[in-house]
């Protein structure tokens, strides 16, 4: 069992496809402690059912998980940032994940079937995923943790979101009969599914050509709550907005912002006191 272990973190990734061979061979440690989960729990019930009388993967030394540094976006760098991008191909595509936190697979599997511009609400029930049971062709599955949600960002996501269905319309005529109706909100001059990977090298370059900070993708997610925080989103209203299992994940990932958030409080708290001790 933990030459198995051992293996995933050396040599067990499948290559996908468009995946530079120089990828790393082995799985990231959270994907090897997620094996392990599935496989200690199946053998949890060996033992009850007596086919063997030990768990072997309770013994198992697993890679540690080193957390990512998160990087967020200041202030003054985000509006660098949406000068930037005004007039990029991916305007509101990235401006989406800046304004509500989505994850870049749940960004581009939205469908404008989700989107309510009447209750101003966006429904999360799907993502853009590379299929690996057919050779990494993309596909819609349903979200990380299969948690559906549904979002109410505020307006100027509409007014982005209805900018982006004229400009799709015209593509529309364009491409005439060579048109693929996916229903997608952000697609390609024929209809079809973005490229990840295409995506996030154009976000990379726009970075690079407008001086921004090398952030990746990702953090702009991370930007996001950090902004509802800021706002004075509680913590519950934040961690369903991003999908997370729990109030306590986002307590645990956004805790350097909560804690400034605290000092704040204890400011107000202190102003108040003295306010009353004076007109006393």
């Amino acid at each position: 069992m933990q030459s198995f272990i051992n293996g995933l973190a050396t040599s067990g990734r499948k290559l996908q496809k468009g995946q530079k061979k120089s990828a790393h061979p082995g799985l990231s440690p959270k994907s090897i402690k997620n094996i392990h989960a599935v496989l200690r729990a199946a053998l949890n019930q060996a033992v009850v059912l007596s086919y063997i009388k030990v768990n072997p993967a309770i013994a198992c030394i697993l890679p540690r998980i080193q957390k990512k540094e998160m990087r967020i976006l200041q202030d003054g760098e985000i509006t660098a940032f949406e000068d930037a991008v005004e007039n990029h191909r991916y305007k509101t595509l990235f401006l989406l994940m800046l304004y509500t936190g989505l994850r870049r697979g749940e960004a581009l599997g939205l469908t404008w079937k989700c989107i309510d511009f009447m209750e101003k609400t966006i429904m999360i029930n799907m993502q853009l995923q590379r299929d690996r049971e057919k050779g990494g062709a993309l596909a819609l599955v349903t979200p990380k943790n299969d948690k559906q949600r549904r979002l109410s960002p505020p307006l100027t996501v509409f007014n982005l979101l209805q900018e982006q269905k004229s400009k799709q319309a015209e593509k529309q005529l364009q491409a005439s009969e060579l048109w693929n109706n996916t229903g997608l909100v952000f697609t390609n001059e024929i209809g079809e599914a973005l490229d990840p990977d295409a995506v996030y090298r154009a976000y990379k370059k726009l970075l690079a050509d407008n001086n921004l900070p090398d952030i990746r993708l990702h953090d702009l997610r991370h930007t996001a709550a950090t902004e509802m925080l800021r706002c004075g989103d509680n913590v519950n209203t934040v961690s369903e907005a991003l999908g997370h299992f729990s109030a306590g994940f986002t307590l645990d990932t956004y805790g350097h912002v909560t804690e400034q958030m605290k000092r704040d409080s204890a400011d107000r708290m202190e102003f108040r006191i003295n306010s009353r001790r004076k007109t006393g």
